[in-house]
């Protein structure tokens, strides 16, 4: 069952993939810390995108205004660190991944 802060954070999302439809947007919980890790895809958003930059603060502080025991951190693809599990993801209708970046599987040779 969602929690309360979940239920908020994917409502965000899903408004956030309306106004960018060219990006994607997942979460994960880290139990440790308490902390949702939001990753926006691609990255380039966080730093050539005002009204992003602007929507992610107001969102991050309505968010830690309604659960103040909670963290809410946005980071992008191109971050050191990375989610681990996926608990929600979301994409807009002109989000196309980018192959380049996504991991190669090596094989042993024998």
């Amino acid at each position: 069952m969602k929690t309360k802060s979940q239920k908020f954070i994917e409502k965000e999302l899903g408004k956030f993939v309306n106004l960018f439809p060219e990006f994607r947007a997942r979460y994960e919980l880290n139990e440790n810390t308490e902390a949702y890790f939001v990753e926006i895809t691609p990255g380039e958003i966080f730093f050539q995108n005002d009204y992003y930059m602007r929507w992610s603060v107001y969102v991050r502080d309505r968010f830690l205004d309604t659960f103040p025991e909670e963290g809410l951190c946005f980071i992008s693809e191109n971050d050191e660190f990375s989610l681990k599990r996926i608990d929600f993801a979301i994409c807009g209708e002109k989000y196309v991944p980018d192959k380049s970046k996504q991991r190669r599987r090596k094989f042993k040779t024998v």
